[in-house]
C-alpha cells in the first residue's frame, strides 16, 4: 500500500488554499485547526464559568478561560505571521519541502488570512473579557497608557490597515509590494508586545526567525540574481520575446519560471525555450507598467534573472501517463519548453496540447509547436479559437482522450479554475489535474 495515498486523497478534499497541499502543508493547516479547537474549548470553559457564577463580566481576571483563549490566539497568530515571512523568501528548499511554488503561494495566502483572523479574535476576546473594567479596556486600546499594549495596538491596527489597503485600494503592483514590505511593523509590534508581557523564549525565537526571513526577502534576495545579457529581442503583436545568453551560474529547466529584474522591480515569467547552449527564452505579454519597460530591453543590454522556480515542468516530465495540456493565451509558455524537452528525451510520450486563443493570429508559436510535434508520433495539437467556438469546455477537451491521463492547465485563473471544476465533474480526480497559475507567484 502506498503510504502517501491516504494523505494525497485527503489533501485534494481540503477547502481553499489547503487543497492539494502535501503532508507538510496539511500539518500547518492542522496546527491552525488545533488553535481554533483549543480556543473553542476555552470558550466552552468560559461559558461554564459564567453560568456557574452568574457573573458574565469577569473584570479582566486571568483565571478566566476566555483570557487564556485570547492569549493563545495571539501566540498562534505570531507563529503564522513568522511563517508567512519564511514562505515569502523563495528559498529553494521551501519549494522542495512543500512540493512547488504554487503550493507555497497558496499556503502563504492561507497563513496570512488565518493570522489576521487570529489577531482580530485575540484582541476581541481580551477586550470582552476585560469588561466592565473600562480602565483595563483603555489600557488595551489607547496608545501611551502602557507601552506593551501600545505595541500590541500597533500590531493589530497596523495589520488591519495594510490588509484593508490590499483589498480595497486598487494600486499598481510596485506600490502594493512596498506596502507588503511594511508588514514587519505590525509583526514586530505584536511580537515585542508579547515578549514585554511574558518574556517567553519561544516568542523571542519567533521574532528572530520571522525578522531574519523578512530581511532576507526584502534586502538579501534581490542581490542574489544572475546578470545575463540579451541575445535577441523581438516583438510579435503584444508579445515581447527575449532571449538571454546562457551562463554557467544560471541553469534553466523546462516548464519553470524565473523572476526578471529591471531596476528594483521583479516579475515572474515562464521559460518558453532553452537551447543547447543554455540560452533562455522568455515570451512576455505586454501588459502593465513593468512589461511596457521591456520594449527598451534590446540585444546587448543586461538584466538580472532569479530562479528558476516551480515544479510544473517537473510534474510534466516525471509522468509517463498520457497527458492533456490546456493553455490559455500566453499560458502556452511553460508547455513550449516542456515540449522541446520531451521531443528530445521521450518522443513516445502521448500528448494532446490544446491552445485556446482569441483569434488564430495570436497563435504566434503555431509553426514551432507543429515542428516539435513532428518529433512526437503520439502528439496531437489543437488550436481553439474562442472568438469562433466560444470558451473552451472540458467536455470538448476530453473528447477522444484516454481515461488514464494527467491534465495540465496554464492560463488566466478564471479559465483554469472553471476548467478544473468541469474536469472534476467529468470524473477526473483532483490530484490528476495540475495547474500553473499566471498571477504573481
Amino acid at each position: 500500500m502506498n503510504f502517501y495515498a491516504p494523505i494525497n486523497w485527503l489533501s485534494h478534499r481540503l477547502p481553499g488554499n489547503l487543497k492539494g497541499q502535501n503532508v507538510v502543508g496539511i500539518a500547518i493547516g492542522a496546527v491552525a485547526l488545533y488553535a481554533l479547537a483549543l480556543s473553542a474549548f476555552e470558550l466552552i470553559g468560559a461559558t461554564d464559568l459564567r453560568l456557574a457564577t452568574g457573573d458574565f463580566l469577569q473584570n479582566g481576571s486571568k483565571d478566566d478561560p476566555l483570557y487564556e483563549a485570547g492569549s493563545s490566539l495571539g501566540f498562534y497568530a505570531a507563529l503564522l505571521f513568522a511563517l508567512n515571512f519564511i514562505l515569502a523568501t523563495r528559498w529553494h528548499w521551501m519549494e522542495r519541502l512543500f512540493g512547488g511554488a504554487s503550493r507555497v503561494y497558496a499556503l502563504h495566502t492561507f497563513a496570512g488570512k488565518t493570522a489576521l483572523t487570529f489577531v482580530v479574535l485575540h484582541t476581541g476576546a481580551l477586550v470582552v473579557q476585560a469588561l466592565p473594567n473600562w480602565s483595563l479596556v483603555a489600557t488595551y486600546m489607547l496608545p501611551g497608557r502602557d507601552w506593551a499594549y501600545t505595541l500590541g495596538m500597533v500590531g493589530t491596527f497596523g495589520l488591519l490597515i495594510l490588509v484593508a489597503m490590499t483589498i480595497w485600494m486598487k494600486m499598481p503592483y510596485r506600490r502594493w509590494l512596498k506596502t507588503h514590505k511594511l508588514m514587519i511593523i505590525p509583526f514586530l509590534g505584536g511580537t515585542v508586545h508579547a515578549i514585554m508581557l511574558q518574556g517567553d523564549w519561544y516568542m523571542i525565537l519567533t521574532v528572530a526567525v520571522g525578522t531574519y526571513a523578512w530581511f532576507d526577502s526584502v534586502f538579501l534576495q534581490p542581490r542574489r540574481g544572475v546578470r545575463v545579457s540579451v541575445q535577441s529581442a523581438e516583438t510579435f503583436g503584444d508579445v515581447r520575446e527575449l532571449v538571454f545568453a546562457g551562463t554557467t551560474s544560471f541553469v534553466p529547466a523546462p516548464g519553470k519560471f524565473v523572476l526578471l529584474r529591471l531596476g528594483q522591480d521583479r516579475h515572474p515569467f515562464s521559460i518558453s525555450g532553452i537551447d543547447d547552449q543554455g540560452s533562455v527564452r522568455l515570451s512576455i505579454k505586454m501588459a502593465g507598467p513593468f512589461t511596457k519597460g521591456l520594449a527598451e530591453l534590446d540585444a546587448g543590454k543586461e538584466a538580472i534573472l532569479h530562479g528558476p522556480y516551480g515544479h510544473f515542468g517537473e510534474d510534466i516530465l516525471s509522468s509517463s501517463a498520457p497527458q492533456l495540456w490546456i493553455a490559455g493565451g500566453i499560458g502556452i509558455t511553460p508547455f513550449l519548453s516542456a515540449l522541446q524537452a520531451l521531443s528530445k528525451t521521450r518522443p513516445e510520450q502521448v500528448i494532446h496540447l490544446i491552445w485556446s486563443v482569441r483569434g488564430e493570429e495570436q497563435a504566434i508559436y503555431k509553426a514551432e509547436i507543429e515542428a516539435l510535434m513532428a518529433a512526437l508520433p503520439n502528439g496531437r495539437f489543437t488550436i481553439h479559437d474562442s472568438t469562433i467556438k466560444g470558451r473552451l469546455a472540458a467536455v470538448d477537451a476530453l473528447e477522444g482522450a484516454p481515461r488514464t491521463q494527467r491534465v495540465f492547465l496554464c492560463g488566466p485563473s478564471a479559465m483554469t479554475d472553471d476548467l478544473k471544476t468541469q474536469l472534476e465533474s467529468a470524473g477526473l480526480r483532483s490530484e490528476e489535474i495540475i495547474t500553473e497559475r499566471f498571477e504573481f507567484r
